[in-house]
C-alpha cells in the first residue's frame, strides 16, 4: 500500500460514521487522494455522490476503472462537460451522472445534490473533488455559504462527506470557515 493511501485509509475510516473530513494537499498528488478516497470508500460499501469540478464524468470514469473503484455505487455530478460543450456519451446512461450547466451554477448543483441524496437515501457520502476549483470560479463568501448550507443538509441526512483542497491555496477567511464544519482535516 503506497504511502497515500495507507494515510487515507486510517483517516477515512470515520466517514463510516457520517463524519465530515476536509483532505489537504499538494497538487502533485490530487489525483491519487481522489482515486483512493474514493477506492477506500466504495471497498467499504458505501454508496455516494461525487462532485466532479477538476475532471470531467468521462475522465474520471476511466480513471477509476483502471484503478478497479466500483463506479456502480457512485453518483456523479459533473460541472465541466456541459459548460465546455461536450454532450454525454456513450460512457452513460444519464442514470449515474447529472451534468450541471458550470462550476459557478451553485444553485444548479445544489438542486442535482438533494436529488442525488434522495436517491441514494442516506447512509452515503459525499466527495467534492475540489474545493479550489469551486473558489475559483466562485465568489468566496457565497462558495462558504454553499458549502455551509450543502454540510448541514448532509448532516441532517445522516450523511457523510469528504472535501478535497490544495493545501495552502485557499483564502484563511473561507478555510477558516469551512474547517469549523468538518469534523476533521488530514494533511497528505
Amino acid at each position: 500500500m503506497n504511502d497515500i493511501a495507507g494515510k487515507l485509509e486510517m483517516g477515512l475510516k470515520d466517514i463510516l460514521d457520517e463524519q465530515i473530513i476536509m483532505i489537504e494537499t499538494e497538487p502533485e498528488k490530487t489525483l491519487d487522494v481522489i482515486l483512493n478516497s474514493l477506492k477506500i470508500l466504495t471497498s467499504n460499501g458505501l454508496q455516494g455522490i461525487v462532485l466532479t469540478s477538476s475532471r470531467p464524468y468521462s475522465k474520471l470514469i476511466e480513471m477509476c476503472g483502471k484503478k478497479d473503484i466500483n463506479t456502480e455505487q457512485l453518483f456523479f455530478i459533473d460541472t465541466i462537460m456541459q459548460s465546455v460543450g461536450i454532450p454525454l456519451g456513450n460512457e452513460g446512461d444519464g442514470k449515474s451522472v447529472t451534468l450541471v450547466s458550470s462550476t459557478s451554477a451553485l444553485t444548479e448543483i445544489s438542486i442535482a445534490l438533494d436529488n442525488a441524496c434522495s436517491n441514494l437515501g442516506g447512509n452515503g457520502f459525499l466527495f467534492i473533488d475540489s474545493l479550489t476549483t469551486l473558489l475559483i470560479h466562485n465568489n468566496p463568501t457565497t462558495l462558504a455559504r454553499f458549502i455551509h448550507f450543502t454540510l448541514t443538509r448532509l448532516r441532517v441526512r445522516n450523511m457523510g462527506a469528504i472535501l478535497t483542497t490544495l493545501s495552502g491555496e485557499m483564502d484563511r477567511k473561507v478555510r477558516a470557515e469551512i474547517v469549523t464544519l468538518c469534523d476533521k482535516t488530514i494533511t497528505v
